[in-house]
């Protein structure tokens, strides 16, 4: 056996609450103290005392032991790959798992085998199938034959991670250090070792004095996180990690104002103790009020009290007719592109999200919304098939308000996007249907292709095709998850150009670096070219020429000529025209000073 270096000292403090992980394999088995799972029986403790693979053929073989993880944790193992590793014969060693099969949960692991010779030690994030890589050691470290290392990983209670690696028993060296936060860690149940191998390495993986271990006592008080009211007479409540199922289990810790008192019952997760369910059977929470949940007296695995936390709690609801409205659709992407539709919440409500269905009613197509969660009133929300498509082609400002999800087909020439809300009874109701047609785009635009059509005021009904407007050039074409760039709330009557200030400095100190030219119009569908003049009359700039314009915005000048040279000190005349396809004409000139300060 290895002599592991400990790297900081733990303080003396009972912290047998937490099933910790401590095996050198002196005992010569797996079945207890602790016990580990291995269900192909691939794995035997060798003659050295060292944990070691023995497959009968190629394959893949997973070994695991259960753990429950405290605030602070060190992990620490000694591995063995007596060959060069690579992408067909490769280690992970899962940190932390919450579920055995790992696709189908989250998980936190080390991969050591890849194509190509620049092997190193990399740590991924796996949330349901959603992989992520968080960070590397040395690059080439453990790309020879064979690859030995010891590892120790150390995260404190401030979510400082801290990686060590000893390299063919060379020394220990510091890889990397980072803040990050997991916030399912203290779901974890179980590490564990996944090989695999081809025929000729069945034999070659070797592991020995495993530990994992809270790095520090647990001193730090739990915290409330969130309250979800999952009916009105259910609501799940979630700490920061695992606690005192005897607290849990006492009516008397929880009350809920007004009126509601304690629960009618309470229901602990007794697989995961971060969990309870708080059930008013008797009295069920009632739409349109906001409650207050109270929890004190609650105790965490290591005797740690809760302070008194209150959270406010409102039902959420299913939609009715006028409290959503579709607000954008994309029904003619570019080639190789996906459609994607915006709805937005009209309402005071807060909707559930997994009641909505996204439909085609003239198809027949029905596609669930497949986010569970809160739709907020006010908010918007874009639904597209495949996000990175979204976001490559189009400014996504808020990802969060963007959902992937199946969609209904929709035709390229005219067809139907409607929304349905599945009620408490199981009844599906519309909330809002829309039958768009191609000509309703602006009939200017060179190309269809990629423009979405936006509805302009919430005031206007749905199907009034006066009430649509392609989507703004200045603004990509496309608005998935925020304001329409043709949005007005109120239409306008009246259109300016004005500029924000008259003198500007394009000498990048920070101030007035630009100039602005506000403009608000009665109506969308301008084009506008905009030019520069010198005060003698000579050509500066264009800086817009025929672009479709939104209803409101901002136009802006950098002080640069054509040729790219920033223009001399002096004044400068914008002019200006817009030309509408009804025949409006809107024109003029403003006036500005370009400045700068002189040596």
């Amino acid at each position: 056996m290895r002599c592991l270096i400990i790297l900081s000292i733990l303080l003396n403090s009972s912290i047998t609450s937490y099933c910790q992980l401590n095996d050198n394999f002196s005992d010569g088995n797996l079945d207890v103290n602790p016990t580990w799972i291995d269900t192909a029986e691939h794995f035997i403790v060798n003659d050295e005392n060292v944990l070691q693979l023995m497959a009968p053929s190629a394959g893949e073989s997973l070994i695991y032991s259960n753990i429950e993880l405290a605030d602070s944790i060190r992990w620490s193992s000694y591995c063995k790959m007596d060959f060069a590793p690579s992408g067909s014969n490769l280690l992970r060693i899962y940190l932390a798992a919450d579920s055995t099969i790992v696709e189908e949960g989250n998980s936190l692991y080390f991969q050591i085998g890849e194509t190509g010779s620049e092997d190193a030690i990399h740590l991924y994030q796996n949330n349901f199938g959603l992989i992520e890589l968080i960070a590397s050691a040395s690059m080439g470290a453990v790309g020879f034959e064979p690859a030995e290392f010891t590892f120790i990983l150390e995260k404190d209670i401030d979510n400082i991670w801290s990686f060590y690696v000893d390299y063919n028993q060379t020394g220990f060296q510091l890889e990397w250090e980072m803040n990050m936060n997991i916030d399912w860690l203290h779901t974890a149940k179980f590490f564990g070792f996944y090989t695999k191998y081809t025929s000729s390495r069945t034999d070659k993986f070797f592991f020995d004095d495993i530990v994992v271990e809270p790095l520090l006592p647990d001193v730090e008080k739990p915290l409330l996180l969130s309250a979800d009211l999952v009916s009105p007479s259910q609501i799940d409540v979630r700490f920061s990690e695992p606690m005192d199922p005897s607290t849990l289990e006492n009516l008397n810790n929880y009350t809920i104002e007004p009126n509601l008192n304690t629960p009618t019952s309470v229901n602990v997760n007794t697989e995961n103790t971060s969990l309870v369910s708080l059930f008013y059977t008797s009295n069920p929470l009632q739409s349109g009020i906001d409650y207050t949940l109270i929890v004190k007296n609650l105790l965490d695995l290591a005797g740690n009290e809760i302070d008194r936390s209150e959270i406010v709690l409102q039902l959420v609801e299913p939609a009715l007719p006028g409290d959503i409205y579709v607000n954008e659709i994309l029904f003619n992407p570019s080639t190789g592109g996906f459609d994607f539709v915006e709805i937005y919440n009209a309402s005071n409500k807060l909707i559930d999200l997994s009641t909505l269905i996204i439909a085609n009613v003239q198809k027949d197509i029905y596609e669930n919304v497949e986010t569970s969660g809160v739709f907020y009133p006010g908010q918007y929300l874009a639904f597209c098939q495949n996000i990175e498509w979204l976001e490559n082609n189009y400014n996504v400002i808020y990802p969060n308000q963007v959902l992937e999800n199946k969609m209904p087909s929709f035709n390229d020439d005219d067809g139907n996007v409607s929304i349905f809300s599945r009620q408490r009874t199981g009844v599906r109701i519309m909330t809002d249907s829309l039958d768009y047609d191609e000509d309703w785009h602006f009939v200017l635009l060179d190309d269809e292709e990629g423009v979405s059509l936006e509805k302009i005021s919430p005031n206007l009904t749905t199907n009034d095709r006066n009430n649509w407007h392609s989507a703004a050039e200045n603004a990509g074409f496309g608005t998935p998850g925020y304001a329409n760039s043709q949005f007005t709330e109120n239409i306008n009557h009246t259109a300016n150009f004005t500029l924000q200030e008259k003198v500007f400095s394009p000498n990048q100190d920070g101030d007035k670096d630009q100039l602005l030219i506000n403009y608000s119009l009665d109506k969308p569908g301008y084009l506008a070219t905009v030019k520069v003049y010198n005060d003698r009359g000579y050509f500066i700039k264009t800086l817009n020429n025929n672009s479709l314009l939104s209803q409101n915005g901002i136009l802006t000048w950098d002080g640069t000529k054509n040729n790219q040279q920033v223009a001399s000190i002096g004044i400068y005349i914008l002019v200006y025209e817009l030309f509408h396809p009804d025949g409006d004409i809107l024109s003029g000139k403003l006036s500005c000073v370009l400045a700068d300060f002189l040596d």
